[in-house]
């Protein structure tokens, strides 16, 4: 009895064991406002997409299930109007193995909506044949007929801005593979019956869906489209209901034992769906609602590339395919046909084990070989004819002579039959029978049986201790809106653009370069040095109105961006909260200010001399805090708090960091070390240790520093770029500092709005800056991964961030201008080499260039040159 507890015990655990990691859910939270929006759900009418347009239109969303199987599709339509109480959900006819159907479909549809909001790729099957244009049916259904049906309805989804496409794919697509030359010649990522050549032709489409939505998303670049392709997790859908009796049997008890419910399953395709701030991660794969890190074969770009040359995509030659026309037996044959139906029969495209009313269409093309046979044989027939003379019989005569009744002229020959050789066509039902229950053969079957659990079993058991052995992902964290890209100070805009309007302007061209928010002014009613006279409410003459501010505000929240209002009081004078004395007034007058501007809409507020009010008021100064800070709790409408202050020492900027409570904190901290990279290193290092990642903000130059450029010299902005961009923290640049821009006369010189043609003659200094920014956004190293230091010289430093299982990245910079420098970057979290992604102007031999593979041991620098690397992650 102990040993049976025992048993059942560890059949317990193991169960237990399995359902926390294997089987695991995840639950998504996402609150993205969906009333009003439509959203097509492909297979909506079973599984994933029922849970999933279920949730949908329980949040207000207009919601299409776009089905095959149209009594189904009805049915469902109705539970889910019933359920949520929307009338807003209907179904349309879809055959995704079918490019007629498709097409149809698109066209049916893009007539009868005004708009389109969200695409959910979710129809999926597993099963043997070919679909109505020759492709093999996993490869057809689950791959091209999403990839046909996105790029017909890509328009649509751009035309409403902020559109996203959610393919669902696997965790299967990891054992794919593609092979170009299979699908040309056969249109096929598989062959034969059995299941493991089904699963193995499954896993090469997951895959399809995998690289389909990487090259998507490299399209779409420019637009507010984005997508996402998903794995849901083990879920007990549908998705089988093709395969075998005896398969079925198999997989149906574990399925109900192990496998999660479609609304479980259906929770990472919401999260890609609601959650709001992932953009940037447009092209990435989502498991558990986190994003997670593709395979090598998964992140392709040129295989993915392939996928969409149009001769994979031409459907075979008629005369070559046969098409399994398939009569839905739960449908009513004298049904009004739906008004969406297209006029021929549907097509289905899986073998069912007693597929009913199957008609077999084959056309062959006859070989030249035939041809002569059946010019032969009808010389022959002709010989057979009646030989009448080419007369009729006329008034019966012939009718009636035996001449006529014999067929004149006619030679029978009667020729004996030829003995046909008896075939064996098989036992039949009852001898198989008899012959399955002898001892024998039972005894086979046991042992088959046994042999199969016991082989499934082991590869169950050897799949747990790979998950348990695999390394556990770190949670991401949370990441607020300033966190995600460099911010970029305008400080003075008549410098910038004259007024407001100006401003508005050039917003979409500041969108190009990748920005996340503007730090815009000071911009209020402040004469120099006279208190009395400030006006914290009204925006200088000088610049525009707040009318005019409105519509700037409204042009950079349309472009994704966060617009932070500059409010320090003295802006034009030398102390910015003009003395101690008035420090208290000027405080008091602040906080009324922050109440009026935070309703105008701006997402945060800078103010300069941080130091000087929190000492005076400590009071005063946590109200403004509390204003500012409290205002949201979410890392997507949180309003920031930026400190300014002229302080170069790393201990004293860390403490003051700590007891202002800012949420970021402008120093002096780079500049101040410039001539001693040693120094530093040792600055970063501190601040990093003390504080974490989100409160970190790193600039060089501002209001009272001038621009990069005239700071570090025009040779060395390219590098310093680098070094703002991937250090731990948010990167803030002055205006101009992304061209270059030097300071003349004053510290808020006009800027440069050159052409295409005259930017490239600043050696693609923007370039520079807009590719740093968008590899910072999609690369988790860069956005929140820990800093590793590597070398640490007074001329040269090294260091890379590394995040979990994302490959790692490497920022060398050699601040010498006279010689170049060899470095040992090896470290055993780091692999023996990368390939460098970006490569400042290379002087010197031995200096490596973009593309370049590079040994870690020894990577060679140029003078005043800096390199980033990419070091692929090896487990």
């Amino acid at each position: 009895m102990l040993y049976v507890l025992l048993a059942l015990g560890a059949l317990l655990g193991f169960y237990l064991l399995l359902v926390q990691t294997l089987f695991k859910g995840s639950k998504c939270h996402g609150k993205l406002p969906m009333a009003g929006k439509t959203v097509i759900i492909t297979g909506g009418n079973t599984g994933i997409g029922r849970a999933t347009a279920l949730r949908l239109a329980g949040l207000g969303a207009r919601v299409v299930l776009a089905c095959r199987n149209q009594d189904k599709a009805r049915e469902a339509a109705c539970h889910i109007q019933r359920v949520t109480g929307s009338t807003d959900v209907v179904y349309m006819l879809l055959d995704l193995g079918s490019f007629r159907s498709v097409r149809s479909f698109a066209e049916s549809f893009l007539k009868a909506e005004k708009r389109l909001d969200l695409l959910i790729n979710n129809a999926g099957l597993v099963a043997h044949g070919r679909t109505e244009d020759g492709f093999g049916i996993e490869f057809g259904v689950n791959h091209l007929g999403h990839f046909l049906l996105t790029n017909l309805l890509l328009e649509r989804l751009q035309e409403g801005g902020g559109g996203r496409v959610v393919t669902l794919s696997s965790i299967a697509y990891r054992w794919g593979h593609i092979d170009f030359q299979a699908l040309l010649e056969r249109k096929d990522l598989g062959t034969g019956w059995f299941s493991w050549q089904f699963f193995s032709a499954y896993c090469n489409s997951k895959l399809c869906n995998v690289l389909f939505t990487l090259h998507l998303a490299k399209r779409l670049q420019g637009s507010k489209v984005t997508c996402y392709s998903v794995h849901p997790g083990v879920v007990r859908t549908e998705l089988s209901r093709y395969v075998g009796l005896w398969q079925k049997v198999f997989i149906e008890p574990i399925a109900r034992l192990l496998f999660l419910d479609p609304a479980t399953g259906a929770q990472t395709t919401l999260h890609c769906a609601l959650q709001e701030g992932i953009e940037p991660f447009s092209g990435r794969h989502f498991s558990c609602c986190a994003v997670e890190e593709l395979t090598p074969r998964g992140r392709d770009h040129a295989v993915a590339q392939r996928l969409w040359e149009p001769r994979l995509t031409a459907p075979r030659h008629p005369s070559t395919i046969t098409v399994c026309r398939v009569t839905d037996p739960d449908s009513d044959p004298n049904q009004d046909p739906d008004p969406l139906r297209q006029p021929s029969t549907p097509v289905s495209f899986a073998k069912e084990v007693e597929p009913p009313e199957v008609e077999q269409e084959k056309v062959v093309e006859p070989t030249e070989v035939e041809q002569e046979k059946e010019v032969e044989l009808t010389e022959k027939e002709q010989e057979k004819q009646p030989m009448t003379g080419g007369g009729e019989a006329t008034n019966g005569d012939a009718a009636s002579s035996p001449a006529a009744e014999n067929g004149n002229g006619t030679v029978k020959v009667l020729l004996p039959e030829e003995e046909t050789e008896a075939k064996f066509t098989g036992l039949s039902k009852e001898e198989l029978l008899r012959v399955a229950g002898t001892p024998g053969w039972v005894r086979t079957r046991c042992a088959l049986l046994a042999l199969f659990w016991l082989g499934w079993l082991g590869m169950l058991a050897g799949a747990v201790i790979i998950i348990l052995q695999a390394p556990r992902c770190r949670t991401p964290p949370a990441v607020s809106w300033w966190n995600q890209g460099p911010l970029y100070q305008i400080g003075d805009v008549q410098a910038f653009a004259d007024n407001l309007p100006g401003v508005q302007q050039k917003v979409s061209q500041l969108a190009k370069l990748k920005l996340k928010g503007l730090v815009l002014g000071p911009v209020h009613v402040a004469p120099e040095d006279q208190p009395q006279r400030l006006d914290f409410h009204n925006i200088s003459p000088d610049v525009g109105n707040l009318r005019q501010f409105r519509d700037l505000l409204q042009a950079v929240h349309k472009k994704n961006m966060f617009l932070v209002l500059d409010l320090t009081p003295n802006y034009h004078g030398n102390q910015p909260w003009y003395s101690n004395i008035t420090v208290t007034t000027v405080a008091e007058e602040l906080k009324s200010a922050l109440m009026f501007w935070l309703k105008e809409g701006v997402d945060g507020v800078q103010l300069a001399g941080v130091e000087q009010v929190m000492t005076a008021e400590p009071s005063l100064w946590a109200d403004i805090r509390a204003i500012v800070q409290n205002r949201s709790d979410d890392v997507d409408t949180k309003k920031v708090l930026v400190g300014v202050t002229d302080g170069g020492s790393a201990p004293g900027v860390s403490a003051l960091l700590g007891s202002s409570g800012v949420d970021l904190l402008l120093s002096d901290v780079l500049r101040s070390t410039a001539e001693d990279a040693t120094e530093r290193a040792q600055s970063v290092q501190l601040l990093v240790a003390a504080h974490p990642q989100g409160r970190l903000a790193w600039n060089l130059g501002g209001r009272s520093q001038g621009h990069l450029a005239s700071l570090v010299g025009s040779s060395g902005v390219k590098g310093h770029q680098l070094l703002l961009f991937t250090l731990p923290g948010t990167p803030v640049f002055n205006y101009g500092d992304e061209i270059g821009l030097l300071d003349q006369e004053t510290k808020f010189p006009t800027m440069l709005w050159d052409s295409p043609e005259a930017e490239q003659e600043l050696n693609g200094t923007a370039k520079v800056f807009r590719d740093l920014s968008e590899l910072r956004a999609a690369e988790p190293a860069l956005l929140y991964g820990d800093l590793l230091l590597l070398h640490n010289a007074s001329s040269s430093l090294a260091y890379a961030r590394v995040w979990d299982q994302s490959d790692r990245f490497l920022a060398a910079f050699n601040w010498g201008s006279e010689e170049g420098v060899a470095l040992d970057l090896s470290h055993p979290l780091l692999g023996p080499e990368g390939v460098v992604v970006l490569a400042t102007d290379a002087q010197g031999p031995g200096a490596a260039g973009p593309g370049a593979a590079v040994a870690l041991e020894a990577v060679q620098l140029g003078p005043g040159q800096a390199l980033l690397i990419k070091v692929p992650y090896r487990g």
